[in-house]
């Protein structure tokens, strides 16, 4: 190139009216030219006319390739190492780009080194092209601008070059403007401004989608030896984007992010010594990272979220719900206000800690829930935080104003523990009121929580609770009296629930004894609970208050053997109860409880009390009484203390005048007798008469 500008400097413009050179192929490392053919064509008016034009031009490695390819120049200035070219007009046709036509001008100076090009029009992807390039005194300075690239006319292009499939589908435009300036060493500063216009777009899979989302990036670098200190934002405000599971609305939790980062090539890291993301009443996070590359790629060495700020439900909503469908917690509420802090070490979390501010969460079937918390949530892998945290916080302590567990309403209480790996413990009493008595926990420990040898111990006592509140709260038959108790040691290993020893309590003036208790999956979806349950010295008239049933004195004893319930419901049992033996206690029955009893066993008293003089006494004296029922697909075996001539004895009379209860119904449907009983219950005693 230098040879033929020396021969257009040097050479009388009288000497010739037209030079016409055919040069043929030419190559250099990163371009190759066939057919090439030099022209210039000096006009009377002393103005050079310059044309270049190629058969086929193929630039860079890539083979990128261009035919019929026309350099034109009208109005060639030239002198002493100087050219000009105001009206630079550029025409081919590119095997990727189709046929293109660009005008322009340009400048060289040998004798400071300097040119200026400057090009435009063409079409990229459906959008016009700028290019505007400089060097002078050793440096160089370049600008493309791209206004309007229509997405799907790119994505066809990108799928020349990848595999079938790789580069999708997507509508929408983009604009993007990138400028960069350097020397003969490297490019020493860099900016790029993308501004995405309805993009609507989404990966084979569907786990990544937008849909008429807009957002715009603008990224600043500049490079100092081998590191490029980095400043990048971004920021959406219109449309919707997913990324699976998680869906964003941007024209109502629109957002913006920022980092300032140091990308050092030679250690092949890349420092943020800042991030930032932000969804205006919703999200707010800071914090540092390192990301550094190894043979496999990138890897996030270590993440800090200084400060994450998250409001409560709009939060929980988008980020954390959508991983919590077909859970046993998918039906969670919150409220409230939570800011956070976060350390991950090699990918994986190091130390967490959780500021509560008036937050409620609540489980919508009645499982649990909490209300007004307060306080502090620390976790921590000891190993690591040690030596990436040693000052993180150790002791973890909340308060709440209320709460719920298993459907019962509690009280105000405070727990302070211990997180650290796998592992919890209280660090004092858990005293949390429960109705109108007290749930303690004197020693609770997780030990590698969630692990198949996960271990827990738990020592606890319920102080006396009225059954009448509990039952109501369960929505189970009305009980009267109260309970309380101790429970042993309990353990949970593959989603099972298991009581070591034998849950002990007072009930009905009587002791309850549980064993065998286990429960699968105690927050699933179907729960299952299993026992053999035992009983000894229940007080009938306590016990028969709980239903209106009808006044029965003396004391009972039996057992629920084999209970099996699902979702909290009995679906199957082996049980029975008869009078204490060698009971003191005066054993009689009133004329509704024979009512009742024979009502829901099919007995044959009550015909006899409503005729003859049987119907003027208001109760009668009994020697024993008892019930069996054997549970099975929805079906109640019946039984009674002895068989009789037909039938089964319920209630043995005793004295004048006698009555005895005799059951006839061998089978009883247990969805209706649970109904005839809730019937019973909500008739109450009657109003006049006898009143038992």
């Amino acid at each position: 190139m230098c040879f033929f500008l020396q021969l257009f400097f040097e050479t009388p413009v009288s000497a010739v009216e037209v030079l016409q050179l055919d040069i043929g192929d030419v190559a250099s490392a990163d371009w190759s030219a066939r057919a090439t053919r030099i022209e210039l064509n000096l006009g009377s008016s002393g103005a050079i006319a310059a044309r270049i034009s190629a058969h086929e031009v193929t630039l860079g490695a890539d083979a990128e390739s261009w035919t019929d390819v026309t350099l034109s120049c009208p109005e060639l200035e030239i002198a002493a190492a100087f050219a000009r070219c105001p009206q630079l007009s550029i025409t081919g046709t590119s095997a990727n780009l189709g046929p293109q036509r660009l005008a322009g001008s340009a400048v060289f100076d040998a004798r400071d080194q300097a040119a200026e090009i400057t090009i435009e029009g063409g079409s990229v992807a459906g959008s016009a092209l700028q290019l505007d390039a400089k060097l002078a005194g050793g440096r160089w300075q370049s600008q493309l601008d791209l206004p309007n690239i229509d997405l799907a006319s790119l994505l066809a292009l990108a799928a020349r070059f990848l595999p079938d499939g790789e580069a999708g589908q997507a509508d929408g435009s983009i604009g993007l403007k990138l400028s960069a300036e350097g020397t003969s060493s490297g490019p020493l500063a860099m900016s790029l401004a993308i501004d995405a216009r309805g993009v609507t777009a989404g990966n084979a899979s569907g786990t990544v989608a937008t849909d008429a989302m807009s957002t715009k990036l603008q990224l600043n670098a500049t490079r100092s030896n081998s590191a490029w200190q980095i400043r990048a934002t971004q920021s959406g405000d219109a449309g919707q984007a997913y990324a699976e599971p998680v869906f964003v609305d941007l024209a109502t939790q629109p957002q913006r992010a920022a980092i300032d980062a140091v990308l050092d090539l030679d250690r092949q890291t890349l420092e943020i010594a800042s991030w930032e993301f932000e969804q205006p009443g919703m999200l707010s996070a800071t914090g540092t990272a390192t990301v550094v590359q190894t043979d496999e790629g990138f890897r996030l060495a270590r993440l800090t979220a200084n400060r994450v700020v998250a409001q409560l439900p709009e939060a929980f909503d988008t980020y954390a719900r959508p991983y919590l469908f077909s859970t046993p917690f998918d039906a969670l509420e919150s409220a409230g206000a939570v800011e956070m802090r976060l350390l991950l070490n090699d990918g994986q979390p190091a130390a967490f800690s959780a500021f509560l501010d008036d937050v409620a969460i609540a489980d919508k079937t009645g499982r649990f829930g909490l209300s007004g918390a307060t306080g502090a949530v620390h976790w921590r892998d000891p190993a690591v935080a040690a030596l990436l945290a040693p000052d993180w916080p150790g002791q973890s302590q909340i308060a709440w104003t209320a709460a719920t567990l298993m459907q019962l309403p509690a009280g105000a209480a405070q727990i302070a523990f211990v997180a650290e790996a796998q592992d919890f413990r209280l660090t004092s009493p858990l005293e949390l009121p429960l109705l109108d008595g007290e749930l303690k926990i004197n020693e609770l420990e997780v030990l590698r929580a969630g692990a198949e040898n996960m271990q827990l111990l738990l020592d606890a006592a319920l102080a006396p609770v009225s059954l009448t509140e509990l039952t109501t709260a369960l929505g189970w038959p009305v009980f009267a009296g109260q309970i309380g108790g101790r429970l042993p040691s309990l353990s949970y290993r593959d989603g099972v629930v298991e009581v070591g020893g034998k849950l002990q309590a007072q009930l009905f003036g009587g002791n309850l004894q549980i064993g065998d208790l286990r429960v699968v999956q105690p927050l699933g979806n179907l729960p299952q609970l299993f026992a053999d349950i035992r009983f000894t010295g229940f007080d009938l008239e306590t016990l028969t208050e709980t239903f209106s049933f009808g006044r029965i004195t003396g004391h009972v004893d039996g057992e629920i053997a084999g209970l099996q319930m699902l979702q909290w419901e009995p679906v199957a049992f082996t049980a029975s109860l008869s009078s204490t033996a060698k009971d003191s206690t005066k054993r009689r029955i009133s004329q509704r409880a024979v009512e009742n009893i024979s009502s829901v066993s099919g007995g044959g008293a009550a015909a006899a009390l409503s005729s003859g003089v049987m119907g003027f006494f208001d109760d009668f004296a009994y020697d024993a009484l008892g019930l069996k029922c054997q549970l099975r697909d929805g079906i109640c075996n019946m039984g009674g203390i002895a068989k009789a001539k037909s039938g089964y004895y319920i209630v043995r009379g005793k004295g004048l005048p006698r009555i005895d209860v005799i059951g006839y119904a061998s089978q009883v449907d247990w969805a209706r007798l649970l109904e005839q009983l809730k019937s019973i219950q909500e008739s109450g005693p009657p109003t006049t008469g006898p009143s038992e």
